[in-house]
């Protein structure tokens, strides 16, 4: 853990230093008021990626696969088919350096639906597979169950 990071943004085994952002988005993905999810996305990537020599890559990989994942629901939700594939494929890339198999799992099936809305449903099963796999790897039941709903 750097000690440059402010106190707010150092994170610990099982913490994530953009926990009240993320909260923040949850709720306004609720209200459906996507402009301001966007918004507060491309706030946590800006943020992150000015705090990259200070958090651990762990953090910062954790920051920018969860925003990428919002921004990819949000162009999903929209109808913005190139940009959630872009947003999902990005949040794949850095959720696969962390631990958080159910964010990761819910990015592969982000991207499913975008390769289903492609008309390419070989690689929307593929990433299926993929999510399928990673639910099983989750050791937190609670996690893994919702994971599952998902």
């Amino acid at each position: 853990m750097s000690v440059n990071a402010p106190e707010r943004y150092k994170i610990d085994a099982a913490g994530d230093p953009f926990e009240a952002e993320f909260d923040a988005i949850v709720n306004l993905l609720r209200a459906c008021d996507l402009d301001a999810v966007a918004a507060e996305a491309v706030a946590v990537l800006e943020r992150a990626m000015e705090l990259r020599q200070e958090l651990p890559p762990e953090a910062y990989n954790m920051a920018l696969g969860r925003a990428h994942s919002y921004l990819g629901e949000v162009a999903s939700m929209r109808g913005e088919r190139a940009a959630f594939v872009d947003e999902f494929t990005a949040a794949i890339k850095h959720l696969g350096r962390t631990k958080m198999l159910g964010a990761l799992s819910r990015a592969h099936r982000g991207l499913a639906q975008a390769y289903l809305m492609l008309d390419m449903p070989a690689l929307a099963i593929d990433h299926l597979e993929r999510a399928s796999v990673l639910v099983g790897g989750i050791d937190r039941e609670v996690t893994r169950t919702r994971a599952q709903f998902e």
